[in-house]
């Protein structure tokens, strides 16, 4: 299916993407300007997996799931999230406290760095509870129009 088929108004700034998966971060210019020569509008670390998994099946001609990811993007080429994405280790969930406090130490005037941070984390937060309400009603029916691409609203299921 097209990028961001079935998928249609969405809150303030959030459009329909191509992700790409990717097996390490893709920061400098020269990898995020490979990924886009490909297409790629975004690239994350998370789905690689489930889509080695989904190939995997594919093949073995077991039925799979689509996937559809809502993502918040953090770092941009013109925001990168750079020193600060190595706070969080491989499969963390939190901030390792070490890690910051030594890179504080080293330099302190990273904490402006981390409070722009946490300031886009915040907003990144409170967009994705709109998008996800939106996105679960289109996807059951029980949202007022499904979601499609801008500027291409489709009729609710059933009205």
């Amino acid at each position: 299916p097209r990028p961001g088929a079935g998928a249609g108004p969405l809150p303030s700034r959030a459009r329909p993407a191509v992700i790409a998966a990717a097996a390490v971060p893709a920061d400098s210019a020269a990898a995020r300007g490979a990924w886009t020569s490909v297409g790629a509008e975004l690239v994350d670390l998370e789905t690689g997996s489930w889509a080695r998994w989904r190939d995997a099946r594919a093949a073995s001609g077991h039925p799979v799931p689509e996937l559809l990811a809502l993502r918040a993007v953090l770092d941009t080429p013109a925001r990168p999230l750079g020193r600060a994405g190595s706070l969080v280790g491989p499969g963390a969930t939190t901030v390792d406290r070490g890690r910051l406090a030594g890179w504080l130490v080293r330099d302190p005037g990273a904490l402006g760095a981390l409070r722009r941070l946490a300031a886009d984390r915040r907003r990144a937060a409170r967009a994705l509870g709109p998008a996800t309400a939106a996105l679960v009603g289109a996807l059951t029916g029980s949202g007022p129009e499904v979601l499609d691409p801008p500027g291409a609203a489709v009729p609710a299921r059933g009205g």
